[in-house]
């Protein structure tokens, strides 16, 4: 993110005065598009800069990690184009894999539900949970 003593520097010498920048900390940026698309934005950077009565809100992320969607939930969204910012009530549990449970199971004898409650607990990564589970039974 570009830094707010930079930005404020480089509007000078573009001719913009008299603003204020402020960093915001926000979990989640979420655009509703008027075409019924949304685009989340995990982590963002996001800057308010404040001008001439107005403010401009500005997001940065990575590209890769900009959720685009158009389902029929979004059916729902507002008519108009809106952002949402702020932090999501919950984070949800990471979605396992019915191969990545057997493969669990079968390399530590593990039962479903240990492998279950292993993956989620690495977060998915299954080197991992086969390593928590084996490590447990010596």
């Amino acid at each position: 993110m570009i830094n707010p003593n930079e930005l404020r520097k480089m509007l000078k010498r573009m001719g913009v005065g008299n603003l204020n920048v402020e960093e915001l900390s926000a979990a989640k940026v979420v655009i509703y598009l008027r075409n019924g698309s949304v685009l989340e934005v995990p982590n963002p950077n996001v800057a308010a800069i404040k001008m001439q009565g107005m403010v401009i809100y500005q997001v940065q992320a990575s590209e890769r990690d900009v959720k685009a969607t158009s389902s029929p939930q979004q059916q729902a969204a507002p008519a108009q184009s809106s952002i949402i910012m702020g932090r999501p009530p919950t984070a949800p549990e990471p979605a396992v894999s019915e191969d990545d449970v057997r493969l669990i199971m079968d390399q530590t004898g593990a039962t479903r539900d240990e492998a279950v409650k292993a993956l989620r607990e690495s977060g998915g990564d299954l080197a991992e949970a086969i390593l928590k589970l084996q490590s447990k039974k010596q």
